[in-house]
């Protein structure tokens, strides 16, 4: 990730390609993050930025906006759009924090923390940027997610890769392991969450969870690539028409109950000690 050029991961090619990608997920998670912050914050980091695509609806919300993102190429594109007050580098894989402490009183941060190799770091980071009494916002991937996208990219099926998901349920570090053989060819992705596993992390942080759900942005089972299968996947063309019918009815189940969704939206505070204090 610390190159940004042109042809690198996360360069123009890949934040022209985000467009579609906001299209389908800013409603859903744009109504999420009404229901959970108020109007009226002082000062917000939209945390992984990239193009700043999210920049008006956090202005809608905060008096002041600071954009942060590794990736120059993202960066750019956000200062031309113009609702951020500061826009800066941040990586957030290093030890020493990047951000601010104490500053920011809302931090919104959508597909981020799946890119990150250490994801409980990535958290004590935004925890001790947030003021007393902050907010931070979160979106991220679910490891089922990876599973229906492997028949998109994979010219070929291992045993191994699919013992490493179904161990996932369980045991992270697996899972892990095909998240990244998956998304190096994708999306540049370490992980894949668990809502525990996810939620774990963020109170080990020292936040408390106020919201929590499943959000259905686009399609569970995204087979559509089968349409053109490689030599390797042809065989398997019969099983086309049930997959997108079982993909329809999971994806109409996941928006009727909730229960599960490709995405994880959680909405947490960090406590004010004086408040602490006072219910005592």
């Amino acid at each position: 990730m610390a190159d940004t050029g042109d042809d690198s991961l996360y360069g123009n090619r890949y934040f022209e390609a985000l467009g579609n990608w906001h299209r389908l997920s800013q409603p859903e998670f744009g109504a999420f993050l009404r229901a959970a912050v108020e109007p009226g914050r002082a000062r917000a980091l939209d945390l992984g930025c990239g193009s700043g695509a999210w920049g008006e609806r956090l202005a809608e919300l905060a008096s002041q906006v600071d954009g942060c993102d590794l990736a120059a190429a993202g960066l750019e594109r956000a200062r031309r759009i113009g609702h951020y007050e500061r826009l800066f580098t941040a990586d957030l894989s290093q030890a020493e924090n990047p951000l601010p402490e104490g500053r920011y009183d809302l931090i919104f941060t959508t597909e981020v923390i799946e890119h990150v190799p250490d994801h409980r770091l990535f958290c004590e980071h935004v925890a001790r940027a947030l003021a007393p009494g902050g907010q931070l916002v979160l979106t991220t991937t679910t490891y089922h997610f990876y599973l229906f996208y492997y028949w998109l990219f994979q010219d070929e099926r291992r045993l191994r890769d699919y013992v490493d998901f179904a161990l996932g349920c369980v045991f992270s570090r697996p899972a892990d392991r095909f998240v990244r053989r998956l998304w190096m060819l994708t999306g540049g992705h370490e992980h894949g969450f668990r809502r525990s596993r996810l939620l774990r992390a963020i109170r080990a942080a020292g936040l408390q969870i106020e919201l929590c759900r499943y959000a259905q942005p686009q399609p569970v089972c995204p087979v559509e690539g089968l349409d053109q299968p490689s030599f390797a996947r042809r065989r398997l063309a019969f099983l086309r028409r049930p997959l997108h019918a079982a993909g329809r009815g999971l994806d109409q189940l996941c928006q009727s109950t909730g229960w599960y969704g490709p995405n994880i939206l959680v909405a947490a505070i960090k406590p004010n000690p004086k408040n602490l204090a006072t219910t005592r």
